[in-house]
């Protein structure tokens, strides 16, 4: 009688774990699919965001394989003369402001959708502050108007500044991989209409992107 309840007891726990063990190991087989397609990875729920800063608007930002692109406006008291603006690389210390393009290094300089390509040249500050010459080809300088916004187009395939050579060549501050996440921020130096040649610099929003 005893050996017949153990052999029952036996049956039963053997019954259990046939039922609930294959169970067990499907589950462990789904989480270890999902762990390979990065869900769990936080990256996988980043978007492309752009978070303005106090009196600024930076709206529809987009990011495709080393391209983005952003709504930017001002709400200032006073409208802007000249305006470059720059995609900074998170980690990047904006330098101090003495002309239209003290930006940091590897920075991707925007281009204003529907202005001319190109001014010529603009003088710069260098990362460490040197005052440099010029730099070729670089995209043309606009006004803001307060109240009204600009899409710009950032491009990491040709306009990133480069500060040792006075240039603007290609770089990896945008990405180009799909699914690839960055971040940093977006901003702008400027003039005011009524102080030609003194430059201001103001950081118009934050910017995550996920490559798609």
């Amino acid at each position: 009688m005893e050996n017949t309840k153990k052999n029952f007891k036996a049956q039963s726990a053997m019954e259990y774990l046939m039922t609930y063990g294959w169970a067990i190991l499907i589950i462990a087989i789904v989480l270890a699919a999902l762990y390979v397609l990065g869900v769990f990875n936080g990256s996988a729920f980043i978007g492309t965001t752009c978070t303005a800063t106090s009196g600024a608007l930076c709206t529809s930002p987009i990011a495709a394989p080393g391209n983005f692109s952003v709504t930017l406006g001002q709400v200032g008291t006073t409208d802007w003369a000249n305006t470059t603006f720059a995609f900074v690389p998170t980690g990047s210390v904006m330098p101090a402001t003495l002309g239209l393009l003290s930006y940091p290094n590897n920075s991707v300089i925007g281009n204003v959708i529907g202005s001319v390509s190109t001014t010529g040249s603009a003088s710069y500050t260098t990362a460490s502050g040197a005052k440099s010459s010029s730099v070729s080809s670089v995209p043309e300088a606009k006004s803001m108007t307060s109240g009204f916004t600009t899409k710009v187009v950032f491009s990491a395939s040709s306009n990133c500044l480069d500060t040792s050579s006075n240039t603007l060549k290609s770089c990896s501050s945008i990405p180009s991989a799909v699914g690839s996440t960055t971040s940093g921020e977006i901003w702008a130096i400027y003039e005011l209409p009524s102080s030609s040649s003194t430059y201001y610099a103001q950081e118009l929003g934050k910017v995550t992107m996920k490559i798609s």
